[in-house]
């Protein structure tokens, strides 16, 4: 299964959303960053979970294949993992109001 990493320096709120039913969104004001699955059958029960940075989210870097999602915030001083099993074995990243750069993994 093809793997890919995304890296983007956003600056100010943000929201990403994966296929299968899965979004992070990440507030400026209070520095909150949600992973939240949006589909109950892709949950396996989970809801959300968040993660309180100690300064602004200006460095964003998101690893995916067909099974995990890991997501560093800040160059890891807070980092989001979760099992994710997208349609197709393909993590699929749309970007909100934001650009990020696409990489392959070699593995």
């Amino acid at each position: 299964m093809p793997a890919s990493t995304w890296f983007a320096a956003p600056g100010g709120d943000f929201s990403l959303g994966f296929d299968g039913g899965l979004t992070l969104a990440y507030s400026d004001a209070d520095r909150t960053c949600c992973l939240t699955f949006t589909d109950a059958a892709m949950s396996g029960g989970r809801t959300s979970r968040c993660v309180v940075l100690d300064a602004p989210c200006r460095r964003l870097r998101v690893a995916g294949d067909a099974s995990s999602l890991e997501i560093f915030l800040n160059d890891g001083a807070a980092v989001l993992s979760t099992r994710y099993y997208p349609a197709g074995g393909q993590v699929t990243l749309r970007p909100a109001n934001f650009t990020a750069a696409v990489y392959p993994l070699n593995l």
